[in-house]
């Protein structure tokens, strides 16, 4: 844990909607983020240290420090904001949700052509579980630029 690069540290066994979550920000870092499990009864002394009190948890370490948390509430929305956090401290571009995107780009072109029908698919993208910080205000100003260019609004 003294790595001088940073390291994720996993402690049980996570959701597979976090853990695409989590393996889509190792993805992003092109080999640079280790992950390495910890299990809690085989080396008590280091989740001692480590403060551990919740599992499943998720650590990201940093010259032998925590530098960020997710514990307790490991949902997939809690993981999102663990991951864009630690991405930016990163310096890191992660897309997790790469359909949405492609959505929101077609809504975005579509907006001019047919601000009803992209209207609605920004109206879907909005609905959808766990959206990024990012998505949520594509979808909410594409929905505006669309009600502006609807007659009769």
């Amino acid at each position: 844990l003294q790595n001088p690069g940073a390291i994720l540290v996993q402690v049980g066994a996570l959701t597979p909607a976090v853990g695409k979550k989590i393996e889509r920000l190792r993805l992003s870092a092109a080999g640079r983020l280790p992950l390495a499990h910890l299990d809690c009864a085989t080396l008590p002394q280091i989740c001692q240290a480590l403060q551990i009190r919740s599992n499943p948890t998720l650590l990201l370490m940093a010259r032998g420090q925590v530098a960020a948390a997710l514990e307790n509430d490991i949902t997939p929305q809690a993981a999102t904001g663990f991951v864009e956090h630690v991405a930016k401290m990163l310096g890191l571009k992660v897309d997790l949700a790469e359909d949405i995107t492609e959505q929101l780009a077609g809504a975005e072109e579509a907006e001019w052509s047919d601000p009803a029908a992209a209207e609605q698919t920004f109206e879907e993208v909005n609905r959808a579980e766990d959206l990024s910080n990012d998505a949520t205000v594509r979808a909410a100003a594409g929905r505006v630029r669309c009600a502006m260019r609807l007659p009769g609004r």
